[in-house]
């Protein structure tokens, strides 16, 4: 990912791929936590324990 890629994604001007969430995750040293209830999604990196 390049940096003038990371605004876009930020403000919503793509939809990621699951690999690139993933990606994203381990970049951030994360957990990535995506569910599905109907038509609702949501996603969340959860930032480790300090």
């Amino acid at each position: 990912m390049t940096q003038p890629q990371v605004p876009k994604l930020e403000l919503g001007g793509t939809v990621p791929t699951f690999p690139r969430l993933a990606w994203l995750a381990g970049a951030l040293e994360a957990s990535l936590d995506i569910a599905f209830d109907g038509d609702t999604s949501a996603v969340e990196f959860i930032a480790p324990a300090a």
